[in-house]
């Protein structure tokens, strides 16, 4: 199911300009949304905390995946 935001609210707007393309940022609140089990667009702050957390846990599965591989 495909959701369209509005792109004129100034939350968009906020998003827009830290990530700039606007793929990627409905792509953050997409996620950011289910995650929260929420309708509301994410702040800026929110958005990237949940992109920090997002790297943080991708490098958590990496390096537990090369230690099985090396076990």
């Amino acid at each position: 199911m495909a959701t369209c935001y509005n792109k004129n609210t100034a939350a968009y707007r906020a998003l827009q300009n830290e990530f700039t393309s606007p793929l990627v940022v409905d792509s953050i609140i997409a996620k950011w949304q289910k995650l929260n089990n929420s309708e509301t667009i994410p702040t800026v702050a929110d958005a990237t905390e949940y992109m920090n957390d997002q790297k943080a846990l991708f490098n958590l599965n990496k390096r537990e995946y090369s230690n099985a591989l090396l076990a």
